[in-house]
């Protein structure tokens, strides 16, 4: 606390500066990386307070406070993550109970995430693969990727829920004409994630690959795979 309060009170000892007390020294260290770099943030805050955690344990009367940007950038993405998380948990939870309110087989407000589950996930793997890391902005985006991509869902499943008795060729009929509206919405979606993938800064550039794969995959899941699933009897 004595070094924020200004530099009038501080002093340089042997290189190091100290408060005036002499009880409180300030020790700076460059990273060869810079705080974007999550995962080597990670392995570099982790092996910090592993150290810090050695000193204080050998020196009780010792307190090492550890900060700057690598440190906040670990504290925030476990926020983030954490916070998505929850979103998640409870988002996913209040969609499945308006679709089963919605539905005549109630079952079925199960299969309705499956189009978004499949586009979180490739666009993950994807990102891990192209990038061999995921941000903290792209994994928190994940949360608001369900909500809006569990719509194509929703529209195949609530078409063929009404249609029981129908054989294939009528549902292919029914799900033919949803085609025109789901991509033209998703790629309107798409397009506005394209401009974020432009974008200078890495958490936003990962936000729009994210938002754009996952978009694309989930209404294709929905339009060509999802109606497989829903049955007719």
């Amino acid at each position: 606390l004595p070094l924020q309060t200004g530099f009038g009170d501080t002093q340089i000892v042997d290189g190091r500066i100290t408060s005036a007390d002499g009880d409180h020294i300030l020790m700076m260290a460059e990273p060869t990386f810079s705080s974007s770099d999550a995962r080597n943030s990670v392995v570099l805050v982790a092996d910090m307070l592993r150290i810090r955690d050695e000193v204080e344990k050998q020196f009780p009367d010792v307190h090492v406070a550890i900060t700057g940007g690598h440190r906040m950038s670990v504290d925030n993405a476990t926020l983030i993550k954490g916070d998505a998380t929850r979103c998640i948990l409870l988002g996913m939870t209040a969609m499945l109970l308006l679709c089963i309110t919605a539905y005549r087989r109630k079952w079925m407000a199960i299969i309705t995430f499956l189009p978004s589950l499949f586009g979180t996930l490739i666009a993950g793997v994807v990102l891990v693969l192209w990038d061999n890391h995921l941000s903290a902005i792209a994994a928190g985006f994940a949360t608001i990727a369900i909500g809006i991509t569990v719509d194509y869902g929703i529209y195949v499943v609530y078409h063929l829920d009404n249609g029981v008795g129908l054989d294939r060729v009528s549902a292919g009929r029914i799900v033919s004409r949803l085609v025109p509206p789901t991509f033209i919405g998703a790629f309107t979606i798409i397009g506005a994630f394209a401009v974020l993938a432009g974008s200078s800064l890495h958490g936003y550039h990962q936000l729009g690959m994210f938002g754009a794969i996952g978009v694309l995959m989930s209404a294709a899941f929905a339009l060509l795979i999802l109606p497989l699933l829903v049955p007719l009897a």
